[in-house]
């Protein structure tokens, strides 16, 4: 009898075992085990999915499922474990880097432009911008590729029309929406390629890179979405270093109207991604982006060319049509291209932190390439202004609550395991008192 009920334990013991170390694999909405550790330390505000977040072994109100897999099957099962996360994460950290390289080359090929034969912004806008138009000719034909005829043309013209938040197609409504899009865009290139003129490419990307605080605020007073308070010290160390960079610059000089025009193109940035919130939304199919792209390449290459004649005749912009930068403009055309289509399309196979984050990095990599290439110099000034915008943008970046979750993490990795808990107590351990508000039992 004795031996019998050891036996019982033993297996009892053993099953328990085998269900803490129990893991799901990736399409399966069973969530995977980790023995001893609460639900509340390791959720990290969505950033990790359900099929992926621990939950406590051995808790009295949680039912684990017995497994008959083989020991080959668990480690193939642990060694796949949350190989969709990996894969949108890995994807992250490579769009990231392509798109602050991308910014960085265009920054730098649109410099190039300006020669003693060539100085004209606006040419090289309306240049690049044209390029915009093959998107949604490229796209459509991508899906009715794959769709191999079971989806007719018209019906997918149809849905991508309507690319704005409205019940009904009005006409003179989208050509004031497209027509607003296009100014706004206009503007804030036009502005960017001038500032080049006068300032160097780190500078111009330093602070075209402040216009993420001014989307949170605008966000904030247009859109009345809530209020962060770590937010606005974000905005406060942009402000400075803008403050930091004219003043570097010299106030009066030439240069701080370089300044002027990048605050400029980040003001007009900021404007134009708030109304794409507003009326055309963050969830728009790929199809309405694409329509919108090529709308807005469109616009810009109908109604710009009359004032690149005027701007030439008046002598505002010096063009010398038989010598034209042709390199560095097709240079800049593809990048500006490149770039729309990660900025655009990526969020697909990636999370969106890791689309905002290419100035992040592109802001290190143009001062290296100005070092490299241009020989430039940064007082001390100019570093202390860029690394304010450098904190800002980070954290206007990260997700909500951020601080408040790595600091449960670390308390986490320095908590050292409860005997008693290990050895198969059903009792979870009690909170510290910064957490108890978040704990149910």
């Amino acid at each position: 009898m004795k031996s019998t009920q050891k036996e019982d334990e033993f297996s009892g013991e053993k099953k328990e075992e085998e269900d803490c170390s129990t893991f799901s694999d990736g399409n399966s909405d069973q969530p995977f085990i980790l023995p001893g550790v609460p639900l509340n330390l390791l959720h990290m505000g969505g950033m990790i999915p359900g099929h992926c977040l621990p939950i406590t072994c051995g808790s009295s109100n949680q039912t684990n499922t017995e497994t008959n897999s083989t020991p080959t099957t668990e480690i193939y099962k642990r060694n796949c474990l949350c190989t969709h996360t990996q894969k949108q994460f890995v994807s992250g950290v490579i769009i990231t880097i392509a798109m602050g390289a991308v910014w960085v080359g265009f920054t730098h090929f649109g410099k190039n432009t300006y020669t003693d034969s060539f100085s004209a912004p606006l040419v090289v806008v309306y240049f690049y911008t044209s390029w915009m138009v093959v998107f949604y000719p490229v796209y459509i034909t991508i899906a009715y590729i794959v769709a191999r005829g079971s989806v007719e043309l018209k019906q997918l013209c149809r849905e991508s029309i309507m690319i704005y938040k409205e019940e009904e197609f009005k006409p003179l409504r989208f050509s004031v929406r497209t027509i607003i899009f296009c100014f706004v865009w206009t503007i804030g290139n036009y502005s960017y390629i001038r500032a080049l003129r006068l300032l160097g490419a780190m500078d111009v990307i330093a602070l075209y890179a402040t216009n993420q605080s001014f989307v949170y605020m605008l966000s904030w007073i247009v859109l009345f979405e809530k209020f962060i308070a770590i937010r606005i010290l974000a905005m406060i160390f942009s402000i400075t270093g803008i403050v930091l960079f004219a003043y570097a610059d010299g106030f009066g000089s030439p240069n701080m109207w370089g300044v002027v025009l990048a605050v400029t193109s980040a003001s007009a940035a900021s404007v134009y991604r708030v109304l794409f919130k507003k009326f055309i939304g963050e969830e728009a199919s790929l199809g309405k982006v694409s329509v919108f792209l090529s709308l807005i390449g469109f616009g810009n290459l109908l109604c710009l060319w009359p004032f690149i004649i005027l701007f030439y005749l008046t002598k505002t912009e010096t063009v010398d049509w038989s010598v034209l930068p042709w390199t560095p403009l097709c240079a800049s055309a593809v990048l500006a291209t490149v770039h729309q289509f990660l900025s655009n399309y990526s969020g697909v196979i990636t999370f969106s932190i890791f689309l905002e984050m290419g100035l992040l990095f592109g802001i290190p990599l143009c001062a290296i390439a100005d070092l490299v290439w241009r020989n430039a110099q940064f007082p001390g000034m100019k570093v202390s202004a860029a690394v304010l915008i450098e904190i800002g943008l980070l954290l206007i970046v990260l997700p909500e609550g951020w601080h408040t979750y790595v600091m449960r993490l670390c308390r986490c990795l320095r908590q050292e395991p409860n005997p008693v808990t290990s050895a198969g107590s059903n009792e979870l351990p009690r909170p510290s008192r910064f957490e108890w508000r978040n704990t149910t039992y």
